[in-house]
């Protein structure tokens, strides 16, 4: 797994400068329940982190993995990303890593017969609050629509998500 994640098509240019000490560190993390079934090495590497990168996943993935039980608890996942950023680091991420980083994320589009794009809205990462990523606009029809849905209507969201008090954690 990490050789494919070094391929230059991939993460390669940070390997090399791992690889030339151009960095003090660089590491790849992934969750390995078979090696690793406390996640001991993955919040290990967390607790030293200075930057973190979520790849570009399914938006829904990361807090169904890792933070499933939001809002009643945050956790151990979504603490060590708040202590990354508590210290000075960095949190960030592409396409759908970024997507799952605020509090609400639009997992995908939810079924309706009006013929408008509507969002289907869960719970993320609870990194930051206030407001909701969304990703390639210019790549799929109707993310713009789905987008300002959610300010037209804001009032409707608990009902249409299934999920109490999403509707106030949205912009």
């Amino acid at each position: 797994y990490e050789q494919r994640l070094a391929e230059s098509t991939q993460y390669g240019r940070w390997d090399a400068l791992r690889k030339k000490h151009q960095v003090a560190d660089f590491q790849f993390v992934y969750r390995n329940s078979a090696t690793d079934p406390d996640d001991s090495r993955l919040f290990a590497a967390l607790d030293m982190a200075t930057g973190v990168w979520l790849p570009a996943y399914d938006q829904e993935w990361l807090p169904q993995t890792f933070a499933n039980d939001y809002p009643k608890t945050l956790s151990r996942f979504q603490l060590a990303l708040r202590e990354v950023m508590a210290r000075g680091g960095i949190v960030g991420g592409l396409g759908g890593g970024m997507s799952s980083l605020p509090e609400v994320v639009i997992a995908s589009d939810a079924p309706d017969d009006s013929g408008w794009v509507r969002a289907k809205l869960r719970f993320g990462l609870a990194l930051f609050n206030g407001a909701v990523v969304d990703q390639n606009f210019d790549s799929h029809a109707g993310r713009l629509e789905r987008m300002t849905d959610l300010l037209r209507n804001g009032a409707r969201l608990d009902r249409l998500a299934g999920v109490p008090g999403i509707e106030r954690r949205t912009m």
